[in-house]
């Protein structure tokens, strides 16, 4: 009898743990989901790829999608994301969906989900299921073979070779791959992947667009009815019955009609640029083939170490070669104070200090801040700056140099900075605001054959930052040896008016665990 009890043991045990995969893939299913992403976790095409607006929850989709296989069977999915902050976030949502199968479990009486792991990078199911999250680089790609998820992927450094490296991982076997961004221009590989998928033209400016209209009816009538597959996106409506691509496209007016609480015109409004509303919101791939400096080489110099505000221990650790650059701003434009920092012979940006419709005399005291931290500075001596630079000039004398902005001028700066991000000799915050700065100034060929560097001014400026920034590196091209020794401010930080300090903000216990690289 002893035989037969441990295999009606066995037997049991088996039945148990596959009402609780049942169970937990039940409880998952149940998640709120709105239609597009109901679409996106039922569709369980080998490959994927998604053209979405920001910020509309693709990228929980996909943490969920991943968390029902792992249950189902026992099977490992790997996540690229853009840099360590996104790989956090994106594994948030894995662990919020594990921790709240964990309560459905309970209330099932399986003690199945409490065995769950779930750490900060990765989630591991009691079954040996797995999902790990990693910054998107060629190595890590190549670290692990199992589905992949390319996360934001039109925003990723090296990216052809993360998707060489990521294809090659998942190739055998029936192993899926999942691609999601938002647009990022006419460039890089997810174009080049949408483009095949049929989903490039499907954002398009006009709002009545034929092609446009399909999509979305297509979409609607998918959300009436969830039972059903389409392959409408699967084979595409521009030609495409070749690509192996199942296609999802998503902006952010589809969004919203599918029961997404989405502000639009707020959004619109309060983003104040028409281009980024028009890439970010409406999934319109835009060229930039008038930009000066293509947002390719903007997007591979972003780093997680460059910073936007000088650390706290910056004062007590001399001997730094530091430079900052001036752009001068008051009602119309932004002030803007650049600092960057020499470090073998790479730039790397420390600070970005942006001052809107900010008082003349509160602007001086923050470059009596900065100047001392600096070898050298270089300020805007045009129009509105000729009488803040020459005062700076007077207070540091050897320290300020005014610049004014002439054509010629102008040509140095802008072919200086660009030269800087092709030789991969500077490194940048991760700022959409700097972005836009860097992509927008164009350069023009006037009808008197001279050379123009400009950009277009909007509510938010008139790419100052880009102006700051390159007068940061004219500062340190200007041939100024080293600061020796310890050079500290005369101030501790902004006074009051200023509303600030020109250091990070304190952080509370908990920033570090939860920042990490911010």
């Amino acid at each position: 009898m002893e035989p037969t009890n441990k295999k009606a043991e066995v037997r049991s045990q088996k039945s148990r743990a596959r009402r609780t995969r049942e169970s937990g893939v039940r409880g998952a299913a149940q998640v709120p989901l709105y239609p597009y992403q109901e679409r996106w976790v039922r569709d369980g095409s080998r490959f994927k790829l998604a053209v979405k607006a920001t910020q509309i929850g693709y990228s929980f989709a996909a943490a969920l999608e991943a968390v029902r296989d792992c249950i189902r069977h026992r099977t490992l999915w790997i996540v690229l994301s853009r840099g360590e902050r996104q790989s956090l976030e994106f594994m948030q949502k894995a662990r919020e969906l594990a921790q709240a199968l964990r309560i459905v479990g309970s209330k099932l009486e399986t003690s199945f989900f409490e065995k769950t792991n779930i750490l900060q990078h990765e989630v591991k199911f009691p079954n040996g299921s797995r999902i790990i999250g990693v910054p998107a680089n060629p190595d890590t790609a190549r670290g692990y073979t199992g589905n992949m998820i390319l996360d934001e992927f039109a925003f990723h450094q090296h990216d052809r070779e993360i998707w060489a490296a990521a294809f090659g991982r998942m190739s055998r076997g029936e192993l899926k791959l999942r691609v999601i961004s938002t647009p990022n221009g006419q460039r890089g590989k997810f174009y080049e992947l949408a483009k095949e998928a049929g989903l490039v033209d499907v954002g398009v400016r006009s709002q009545e667009s034929e092609v446009r209209s399909q999509k979305e009816k297509q979409i609607l009538r998918f959300a009436q009815d969830y039972s059903r597959s389409s392959d409408f996106f699967a084979t595409g409506s521009n030609n495409h019955p070749t690509s192996i691509w199942s296609g999802h496209w998503c902006d952010v007016h589809l969004a919203k009609r599918l029961g997404c609480p989405i502000n639009a015109v707020q959004l619109r409004q309060a983003l104040g640029d028409e281009e980024s509303w028009q890439q970010e919101y409406e999934c319109v791939f835009l060229s930039d083939s008038q930009n000066y400096i293509p947002m390719e080489l903007i997007v591979e110099s972003e780093h997680e170490q460059a910073t936007t505000a000088l650390p706290l221990d910056w004062r007590a650790d001399g001997g730094r070669e530091c430079y900052f650059g001036y752009d001068v701003g008051r009602v119309r434009d932004l002030a803007v104070v650049a600092v960057v920092e020499k470090v073998g012979d790479v730039y790397w940006t420390r600070a970005l200090i942006e001052m809107p419709k900010t008082k003349f005399s509160a602007q001086e005291q923050v470059i009596g801040d900065v100047a001392p931290l600096c070898v050298r500075g270089a300020v805007d001596a045009t129009g509105l700056g000729m009488e803040m630079a020459e005062r700076l000039a007077q207070k540091f004398p050897g320290r300020v140099e005014p610049v004014s902005f002439t054509l010629a001028r102008k040509q140095d700066l802008a072919m200086r900075l660009k030269q800087q991000f092709e030789e991969r000799r500077l490194r940048i915050p991760e700022s959409r605001e700097l972005r836009r700065d860097l992509n927008a100034v164009k350069r023009e060929v006037t009808s008197a054959g001279n050379v123009r560097f400009d950009a277009e001014r909007t509510e938010q400026g008139h790419a100052d930052r880009f102006w700051a920034l390159a007068l940061a590196l004219h500062a340190a091209g200007s041939g100024a040896s080293a600061a020796s020794g310890e050079i500290e401010s005369e101030r501790e930080s902004y006074d009051a008016e200023r509303g600030g300090s020109i250091y990070e903000a304190e952080k509370e216990p908990w920033a570090e665990t939860v920042g990490g690289m911010q």
